[in-house]
C-alpha cells in the first residue's frame, strides 16, 4: 500500500502545481487536504511528499482528516477540508472519494484504493474522467471473477464458496454480484454474509469450517 500512496502523490503533484498556480494568493503557503480512512495510509502520504520535496511548513501545510472506519464522519470532515481552502484534496478510499465529491465541484480531487470509480459514479470513463477528479483505480471490477477462478483451480473438489462482505459499502454490493454471477458459471454454490467487521468476518470463516462443510471462503 506504500507504494500504492506514493505513486497517487506523484499523480497528486501535477494537479497540485497547477491548482496552487492558477489560485494561490502570493505568500500563502499551499494546502493539502487528506481524506481517508486509515491512520497508516496519512503517514505513508506525508513520507511520499517528502521523497517528493513536499516539506510541511516550509512549501506546503498538510490537514490530515482520518475516520478509521467510522464511515459516517467522512461528508463532515470533506465539508471541513473545503472550508480550510484547501487547493487539492487527496482521498484514499471509495467513500472517502465520494465525500469529498458530494463537498466540492471545484477544488481538485485525486484518489487512490478506488475499485470501481465509474460504477461508484466518480468519474464518467477512465479515459475522460471529467469534473474535478481524477487518480488511480485498482480496478477490483476486473479481478473479482478471476480470484473466483484461482480458488477453483486450486481446490476442484470443493462445490460451495462462502462469500463475506460489507452491505455498508458501495463497492461491496457491486463486487457480490460480480462474485454471485461468477460462481455459478463456475459450478459454485455460493453464500453471501454480511459481516461489519473484519473480526465479525474471522468468525464466520471459522464457523463454516467447524460446521463440517464443503466450503471455500471468498472475500
Amino acid at each position: 500500500m506504500r507504494r500504492v500512496i506514493r505513486l497517487c502523490a506523484v499523480l497528486l503533484s501535477p494537479v497540485f502545481v497547477a491548482s496552487v498556480t492558477n489560485g494561490t494568493q502570493p505568500g500563502r503557503v499551499p494546502r493539502i487536504g487528506y481524506l481517508g480512512t486509515h491512520t497508516a495510509w496519512a503517514g505513508y502520504f506525508r513520507d511520499a511528499l517528502a521523497e517528493l520535496d513536499y516539506t510541511e511548513g516550509r512549501n506546503v501545510a498538510v490537514d490530515s482528516r482520518v475516520v478509521d472506519q467510522d464511515f459516517a464522519r467522512l461528508p463532515s470532515l470533506a465539508a471541513e477540508l473545503v472550508g480550510l481552502r484547501a487547493d487539492v484534496i487527496f482521498v484514499d478510499s471509495t467513500l472517502a472519494a465520494k465525500a469529498a465529491k458530494q463537498a466540492t465541484s471545484t477544488i481538485p480531487i485525486v484518489f487512490t484504493e478506488v475499485g470501481d470509480p465509474i460504477g461508484s459514479g466518480l468519474v464518467a470513463s477512465l479515459a475522460k474522467p471529467g469534473g474535478n477528479i481524477t487518480g488511480a483505480t485498482i480496478m477490483t471490477q476486473d479481478i473479482t471473477a478471476k480470484r473466483l477462478e484461482l480458488l477453483w483451480e486450486t481446490v476442484p473438489r470443493r462445490s460451495r464458496v462462502a462469500i463475506l462482505w460489507n452491505p455498508t459499502h458501495p463497492l461491496h454490493t457491486v463486487q457480490l454480484q460480480q462474485a454471485e454471477h461468477a460462481a455459478v458459471q463456475l459450478g459454485f454454490e455460493n453464500e453471501a454474509g454480511a459481516g461489519e467487521q473484519r473480526r465479525r468476518g474471522r468468525d464466520g470463516i471459522c464457523a463454516d469450517r467447524q460446521c463440517g462443510h464443503n466450503h471455500a471462503a471468498h472475500h
